[in-house]
Protein backbone atom coordinates (compact mmCIF):
# COMPACT_ATOMS: atom_id res chain seq x y z
CA UNK A 1 0.00 0.00 0.00
CA UNK A 2 1.33 3.36 -0.93
CA UNK A 3 -0.02 6.77 -0.13
CA UNK A 4 1.54 10.20 -0.20
CA UNK A 5 -1.13 12.05 -2.01
CA UNK A 6 -2.42 15.44 -1.31
CA UNK A 7 -5.99 14.29 -1.71
CA UNK A 8 -5.72 12.66 1.71
CA UNK A 9 -2.66 14.04 3.44
CA UNK A 10 -2.85 17.52 1.95
CA UNK A 11 -6.52 17.62 2.76
CA UNK A 12 -5.93 16.43 6.32
CA UNK A 13 -3.07 18.79 7.06
CA UNK A 14 -4.75 21.83 5.51
CA UNK A 15 -8.16 21.14 6.98
CA UNK A 16 -7.25 19.95 10.42
CA UNK A 17 -5.01 22.92 11.15
CA UNK A 18 -8.30 24.77 11.41
CA UNK A 19 -9.36 22.39 14.15
CA UNK A 20 -6.45 23.49 16.31
CA UNK A 21 -7.83 26.99 16.43
CA UNK A 22 -11.16 25.86 17.77
CA UNK A 23 -10.51 22.64 19.66
CA UNK A 24 -6.93 22.25 20.87
CA UNK A 25 -5.87 23.54 24.26
CA UNK A 26 -5.05 26.99 22.99
CA UNK A 27 -6.75 30.36 23.43
CA UNK A 28 -10.16 30.37 21.77
CA UNK A 29 -11.95 32.98 19.77
CA UNK A 30 -9.22 33.87 17.26
CA UNK A 31 -10.21 33.16 13.68
CA UNK A 32 -7.76 31.56 11.31
CA UNK A 33 -6.78 34.09 8.66
CA UNK A 34 -6.10 31.46 6.04
CA UNK A 35 -7.91 31.01 2.75
CA UNK A 36 -10.96 28.82 2.13
CA UNK A 37 -10.39 25.08 2.22
CA UNK A 38 -10.13 23.34 -1.12
CA UNK A 39 -8.64 19.99 -1.97
CA UNK A 40 -5.51 20.39 -4.00
CA UNK A 41 -5.46 18.53 -7.30
CA UNK A 42 -3.32 15.41 -7.18
CA UNK A 43 -0.80 14.71 -9.89
CA UNK A 44 -1.51 11.42 -11.62
CA UNK A 45 2.04 10.24 -11.11
CA UNK A 46 1.92 10.64 -7.34
CA UNK A 47 2.84 7.36 -5.64
CA UNK A 48 0.87 6.22 -2.61
CA UNK A 49 2.73 5.44 0.57
CA UNK A 50 0.39 4.20 3.25
CA UNK A 51 3.10 3.42 5.77
CA UNK A 52 3.62 7.09 6.54
CA UNK A 53 -0.01 7.95 7.23
CA UNK A 54 -1.05 8.58 10.79
CA UNK A 55 -3.62 5.94 11.67
CA UNK A 56 -5.41 8.09 14.19
CA UNK A 57 -8.59 10.00 13.31
CA UNK A 58 -8.05 13.56 12.15
CA UNK A 59 -9.68 14.70 15.33
CA UNK A 60 -7.08 12.91 17.44
CA UNK A 61 -3.91 13.57 15.52
CA UNK A 62 -2.98 16.92 17.00
CA UNK A 63 -3.09 15.90 20.63
CA UNK A 64 0.55 14.92 20.38
CA UNK A 65 3.44 16.67 18.71
CA UNK A 66 5.42 13.45 18.66
CA UNK A 67 3.57 11.15 16.28
CA UNK A 68 4.88 8.72 13.71
CA UNK A 69 5.35 11.41 11.13
CA UNK A 70 7.15 13.92 13.29
CA UNK A 71 5.60 17.09 14.70
CA UNK A 72 1.93 17.41 13.83
CA UNK A 73 -0.22 20.47 13.43
CA UNK A 74 -3.40 18.48 13.62
CA UNK A 75 -6.04 18.07 16.32
CA UNK A 76 -9.64 16.94 16.67
CA UNK A 77 -12.61 14.79 16.93
CA UNK A 78 -14.00 15.49 19.88
CA UNK A 79 -11.69 17.50 21.72
CA UNK A 80 -12.53 15.82 24.97
CA UNK A 81 -12.33 18.01 28.00
CA UNK A 82 -9.18 17.11 29.92
CA UNK A 83 -6.26 18.56 31.76
CA UNK A 84 -7.23 21.85 33.33
CA UNK A 85 -3.79 23.32 33.59
CA UNK A 86 -3.61 24.32 37.25
CA UNK A 87 -5.06 23.21 40.59
CA UNK A 88 -6.29 26.75 41.14
CA UNK A 89 -8.54 26.52 38.10
CA UNK A 90 -9.81 23.12 39.16
CA UNK A 91 -10.64 24.43 42.61
CA UNK A 92 -12.98 27.15 41.32
CA UNK A 93 -16.70 26.96 42.03
CA UNK A 94 -18.86 25.14 39.53
CA UNK A 95 -19.83 27.36 36.60
CA UNK A 96 -23.34 28.69 37.20
CA UNK A 97 -24.14 30.82 34.16
CA UNK A 98 -23.70 30.54 30.42
CA UNK A 99 -20.74 32.91 30.47
CA UNK A 100 -19.19 30.93 33.35
CA UNK A 101 -19.49 27.70 31.37
CA UNK A 102 -18.02 29.24 28.24
CA UNK A 103 -15.08 30.52 30.25
CA UNK A 104 -14.66 27.07 31.76
CA UNK A 105 -14.73 25.32 28.38
CA UNK A 106 -12.07 27.70 27.08
CA UNK A 107 -9.70 27.14 30.00
CA UNK A 108 -8.33 23.93 28.56
CA UNK A 109 -9.02 20.24 29.00
CA UNK A 110 -10.53 18.74 32.11
CA UNK A 111 -10.21 15.09 33.19
CA UNK A 112 -13.17 12.86 32.45
CA UNK A 113 -13.05 11.59 36.02
CA UNK A 114 -13.63 15.10 37.37
CA UNK A 115 -16.33 16.35 35.01
CA UNK A 116 -19.16 15.60 37.43
CA UNK A 117 -17.37 17.38 40.25
CA UNK A 118 -16.47 20.37 38.08
CA UNK A 119 -19.78 20.79 36.26
CA UNK A 120 -22.50 18.49 37.56
CA UNK A 121 -25.85 17.58 36.05
CA UNK A 122 -27.17 21.07 36.72
CA UNK A 123 -24.97 22.41 33.93
CA UNK A 124 -26.66 20.30 31.24
CA UNK A 125 -29.47 22.75 30.32
CA UNK A 126 -26.90 25.49 29.74
CA UNK A 127 -24.65 23.16 27.74
CA UNK A 128 -27.62 22.21 25.55
CA UNK A 129 -28.20 25.91 24.81
CA UNK A 130 -24.53 26.48 24.03
CA UNK A 131 -24.59 23.58 21.58
CA UNK A 132 -27.28 25.34 19.52
CA UNK A 133 -26.10 28.95 19.82
CA UNK A 134 -24.09 29.93 16.75
CA UNK A 135 -22.10 32.58 18.61
CA UNK A 136 -20.39 29.67 20.38
CA UNK A 137 -19.59 27.72 17.20
CA UNK A 138 -15.96 27.28 18.24
CA UNK A 139 -17.03 25.91 21.61
CA UNK A 140 -19.45 23.28 20.27
CA UNK A 141 -16.96 20.37 20.25
CA UNK A 142 -16.09 20.87 23.90
CA UNK A 143 -19.69 21.49 24.88
CA UNK A 144 -20.70 18.22 23.20
CA UNK A 145 -17.89 16.39 24.98
CA UNK A 146 -18.85 17.85 28.35
CA UNK A 147 -22.44 16.75 27.79
CA UNK A 148 -21.32 13.22 26.91
CA UNK A 149 -18.91 12.99 29.82
CA UNK A 150 -21.75 13.79 32.22
CA UNK A 151 -23.24 10.39 31.43
CA UNK A 152 -25.97 8.49 29.61
CA UNK A 153 -29.04 10.63 29.20
CA UNK A 154 -31.70 10.51 26.48
CA UNK A 155 -31.86 14.28 26.10
CA UNK A 156 -28.07 14.48 25.94
CA UNK A 157 -28.08 11.77 23.28
CA UNK A 158 -30.61 13.70 21.21
CA UNK A 159 -28.69 16.95 21.62
CA UNK A 160 -25.42 15.42 20.39
CA UNK A 161 -27.11 13.51 17.56
CA UNK A 162 -28.82 16.72 16.42
CA UNK A 163 -25.48 18.56 16.50
CA UNK A 164 -23.87 15.85 14.37
CA UNK A 165 -26.69 15.78 11.81
CA UNK A 166 -27.83 19.36 11.42
CA UNK A 167 -26.65 21.78 8.78
CA UNK A 168 -24.81 24.74 10.28
CA UNK A 169 -24.02 27.21 7.54
CA UNK A 170 -20.35 27.73 6.75
CA UNK A 171 -21.16 30.67 4.49
CA UNK A 172 -19.18 33.72 5.50
CA UNK A 173 -16.87 31.84 7.87
CA UNK A 174 -13.24 32.91 7.49
CA UNK A 175 -10.50 30.66 6.21
CA UNK A 176 -10.77 27.01 7.17
CA UNK A 177 -13.61 27.47 9.64
CA UNK A 178 -16.10 25.66 7.39
CA UNK A 179 -13.95 22.55 7.39
CA UNK A 180 -13.50 22.81 11.16
CA UNK A 181 -17.27 22.98 11.54
CA UNK A 182 -17.82 19.77 9.55
CA UNK A 183 -14.88 17.76 10.87
CA UNK A 184 -15.94 18.59 14.42
CA UNK A 185 -19.31 17.00 13.66
CA UNK A 186 -17.80 13.74 12.41
CA UNK A 187 -15.40 13.91 15.32
CA UNK A 188 -18.28 13.96 17.81
CA UNK A 189 -19.81 10.71 16.55
CA UNK A 190 -17.92 8.54 19.04
CA UNK A 191 -19.61 10.44 21.88
CA UNK A 192 -22.86 8.60 21.11
CA UNK A 193 -21.32 5.58 22.83
CA UNK A 194 -21.27 7.48 26.12
CA UNK A 195 -24.82 8.87 26.07
CA UNK A 196 -26.94 6.81 23.68
CA UNK A 197 -27.23 3.42 25.32
CA UNK A 198 -28.42 0.65 23.00
CA UNK A 199 -29.82 3.09 20.43
CA UNK A 200 -26.52 4.95 20.19
CA UNK A 201 -24.65 1.66 19.89
CA UNK A 202 -26.98 0.53 17.10
CA UNK A 203 -26.38 3.74 15.14
CA UNK A 204 -22.61 3.36 15.51
CA UNK A 205 -22.80 -0.26 14.34
CA UNK A 206 -24.77 0.73 11.26
CA UNK A 207 -22.41 3.61 10.47
CA UNK A 208 -19.45 1.28 10.62
CA UNK A 209 -21.06 -1.27 8.34
CA UNK A 210 -22.73 0.98 5.79
CA UNK A 211 -21.20 4.12 4.24
CA UNK A 212 -24.51 4.86 2.50
CA UNK A 213 -26.19 5.05 5.91
CA UNK A 214 -23.53 7.55 7.03
CA UNK A 215 -24.23 9.72 4.00
CA UNK A 216 -27.96 9.62 4.70
CA UNK A 217 -27.47 10.39 8.38
CA UNK A 218 -25.31 13.42 7.58
CA UNK A 219 -27.26 14.38 4.45
CA UNK A 220 -28.33 17.81 5.71
CA UNK A 221 -24.79 19.11 5.41
CA UNK A 222 -22.71 16.55 3.51
CA UNK A 223 -25.08 16.75 0.52
CA UNK A 224 -25.36 20.52 0.68
CA UNK A 225 -24.74 22.24 -2.68
CA UNK A 226 -21.06 23.00 -3.35
CA UNK A 227 -19.95 21.01 -0.29
CA UNK A 228 -17.19 19.19 -2.16
CA UNK A 229 -15.91 22.39 -3.79
CA UNK A 230 -16.05 24.44 -0.60
CA UNK A 231 -15.24 21.96 2.16
CA UNK A 232 -13.79 18.74 0.76
CA UNK A 233 -14.63 15.38 -0.83
CA UNK A 234 -17.61 13.55 0.61
CA UNK A 235 -15.83 10.23 0.99
CA UNK A 236 -13.22 11.63 3.37
CA UNK A 237 -15.91 12.82 5.77
CA UNK A 238 -17.69 9.49 5.46
CA UNK A 239 -14.39 7.72 6.22
CA UNK A 240 -13.82 9.93 9.27
CA UNK A 241 -17.37 9.25 10.47
CA UNK A 242 -16.88 5.48 10.18
CA UNK A 243 -13.58 5.74 12.00
CA UNK A 244 -15.24 7.68 14.81
CA UNK A 245 -17.99 5.05 14.94
CA UNK A 246 -15.38 2.30 15.35
CA UNK A 247 -13.79 4.21 18.19
CA UNK A 248 -17.18 4.63 19.87
CA UNK A 249 -17.97 0.93 19.54
CA UNK A 250 -14.68 0.02 21.21
CA UNK A 251 -15.59 2.31 24.11
CA UNK A 252 -18.90 0.49 24.70
CA UNK A 253 -16.85 -2.53 25.87
CA UNK A 254 -19.54 -4.76 24.35
CA UNK A 255 -17.95 -7.80 22.74
CA UNK A 256 -20.45 -7.88 19.87
CA UNK A 257 -19.58 -4.29 18.94
CA UNK A 258 -15.83 -4.79 19.32
CA UNK A 259 -16.08 -7.87 17.10
CA UNK A 260 -17.67 -5.70 14.42
CA UNK A 261 -14.63 -3.42 14.57
CA UNK A 262 -12.33 -6.44 14.20
CA UNK A 263 -14.31 -7.58 11.16
CA UNK A 264 -14.20 -4.09 9.68
CA UNK A 265 -10.44 -4.05 10.23
CA UNK A 266 -9.98 -7.30 8.30
CA UNK A 267 -12.21 -6.06 5.47
CA UNK A 268 -10.45 -2.69 5.33
CA UNK A 269 -7.04 -4.36 5.13
CA UNK A 270 -8.18 -6.56 2.26
CA UNK A 271 -9.82 -3.67 0.42
CA UNK A 272 -6.74 -1.53 0.88
CA UNK A 273 -4.51 -4.21 -0.58
CA UNK A 274 -6.83 -4.74 -3.53
CA UNK A 275 -7.04 -1.01 -4.20
CA UNK A 276 -3.29 -0.68 -4.12
CA UNK A 277 -2.84 -3.64 -6.44
CA UNK A 278 -5.35 -2.21 -8.90
CA UNK A 279 -3.68 1.18 -8.75
CA UNK A 280 -0.29 -0.36 -9.51
CA UNK A 281 -1.68 -1.79 -12.75
CA UNK A 282 -2.83 1.59 -14.07
CA UNK A 283 -0.07 3.23 -16.15
CA UNK A 284 -1.29 6.76 -15.50
CA UNK A 285 -3.73 6.77 -12.57
CA UNK A 286 -6.19 9.63 -12.41
CA UNK A 287 -6.97 11.67 -9.32
CA UNK A 288 -10.13 9.59 -8.97
CA UNK A 289 -8.12 6.34 -9.06
CA UNK A 290 -5.74 7.63 -6.40
CA UNK A 291 -8.59 8.98 -4.30
CA UNK A 292 -10.33 5.60 -4.22
CA UNK A 293 -7.16 3.87 -3.03
CA UNK A 294 -6.60 6.61 -0.48
CA UNK A 295 -10.06 6.10 1.02
CA UNK A 296 -9.46 2.38 1.54
CA UNK A 297 -6.02 2.91 3.04
CA UNK A 298 -7.16 5.59 5.46
CA UNK A 299 -10.20 3.57 6.51
CA UNK A 300 -7.83 0.73 7.33
CA UNK A 301 -5.75 3.12 9.44
CA UNK A 302 -8.87 4.20 11.35
CA UNK A 303 -9.67 0.57 12.16
CA UNK A 304 -6.09 0.00 13.34
CA UNK A 305 -6.45 3.01 15.61
CA UNK A 306 -9.72 1.73 17.09
CA UNK A 307 -8.17 -1.66 17.85
CA UNK A 308 -5.14 0.03 19.41
CA UNK A 309 -7.52 1.90 21.73
CA UNK A 310 -9.23 -1.42 22.53
CA UNK A 311 -5.91 -2.98 23.53
CA UNK A 312 -5.01 0.02 25.65
CA UNK A 313 -8.34 -0.10 27.47
CA UNK A 314 -7.93 -3.83 28.13
CA UNK A 315 -4.69 -3.06 29.97
CA UNK A 316 -6.05 0.02 31.71
CA UNK A 317 -9.66 1.26 31.60
CA UNK A 318 -12.05 3.45 29.63
CA UNK A 319 -11.65 6.17 32.26
CA UNK A 320 -7.87 5.98 31.99
CA UNK A 321 -8.10 6.38 28.22
CA UNK A 322 -10.45 9.37 28.42
CA UNK A 323 -8.45 11.01 31.19
CA UNK A 324 -5.14 10.53 29.40
CA UNK A 325 -6.09 11.32 25.81
CA UNK A 326 -3.89 14.41 25.62
CA UNK A 327 -0.90 12.86 27.31
CA UNK A 328 2.32 12.02 25.52
CA UNK A 329 2.45 8.77 27.45
CA UNK A 330 -0.88 7.57 26.04
CA UNK A 331 -0.03 8.66 22.50
CA UNK A 332 3.29 6.81 22.77
CA UNK A 333 1.50 3.63 23.87
CA UNK A 334 -1.06 3.93 21.09
CA UNK A 335 1.66 4.40 18.48
CA UNK A 336 3.34 1.23 19.70
CA UNK A 337 0.05 -0.66 19.62
CA UNK A 338 -0.73 0.55 16.10
CA UNK A 339 2.70 -0.56 14.96
CA UNK A 340 2.13 -3.92 16.62
CA UNK A 341 -1.21 -4.38 14.85
CA UNK A 342 0.23 -3.41 11.48
CA UNK A 343 3.01 -5.93 12.06
CA UNK A 344 0.48 -8.65 12.75
CA UNK A 345 -1.23 -7.63 9.50
CA UNK A 346 2.05 -7.85 7.61
CA UNK A 347 1.55 -4.21 6.74
CA UNK A 348 4.64 -2.39 8.03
Amino acid sequence: MRLTLRLAIGFAVVVVSALIVGVAAKPRGVASPTSAVRVSPVSSNVKMESRGIDSRPLSEQAVSSDNEQGPSNETPEEAPIRDVGSPEKAAQEKPRTESDLIEYLRLGNVPYSRIEEDLGQESLPILYRILTDRQYLRDWPRAATAIAYLGENQRSYRAILDYIRRYDSWEGLPGKEGAFLCLAKTGAIWLLSLVGGQEGERILQTMLRDPAYVEDLLADWIKYPNFAETIGPHNHFIMEARGAAARGLVLTRKETSIELVREAHVAALENSRKADEQLSKIPAPTDEDIGAATYEDQLYNRMVNALAIDRYIKSHSVASYLDSANSEHLQRELRQLRYQIRGEDGNI
